[in-house]
């Protein structure tokens, strides 16, 4: 009984041994549009950004100086890079200027501070 016991201990030690993370979930949903506050998706972006911070130095990448256009692999910033297609039709990736479509809620926008 001893026996069992200490080897069950054992491989309980080795398998919580193993286990060095769990999935973490951000999510901010607010439903806006450009011109609307966005307050859920602003707190768990503070969220975020928090818990990074605490793990070391982080930097934000956005594409203000990103040339517009299409293009199937673009490097953004050394050792960064967007490669593939839109999933749908197979065109190549995109960076506009302008939004896609309307509501801009749905199809996306700027929230940079500069945007253009």
């Amino acid at each position: 009984m001893r026996k069992t016991f200490a080897i069950a201990t054992l491989l309980l030690a080795l398998f919580v041994a193993r286990v060095h993370a769990a999935p973490v979930l951000y999510s901010g949903s607010d439903a806006a549009n450009s011109a609307d506050p966005r307050p859920n998706a602003n707190s768990a972006a503070a969220a975020f950004s928090s818990a990074a911070g605490a793990l070391g130095p982080t930097s934000l990448i956005n594409f203000e100086s990103a040339p517009v256009g299409s293009f199937h692999n673009y490097a953004i910033v050394p050792g960064v890079s967007i490669n593939g297609t839109d999933g749908v039709t197979s065109a190549d990736q995109t960076i506009a200027n302008a939004a896609y479509s309307t509501p801009d809620g749905i199809y996306g926008y700027n929230t940079t501070a500069s945007g253009s």
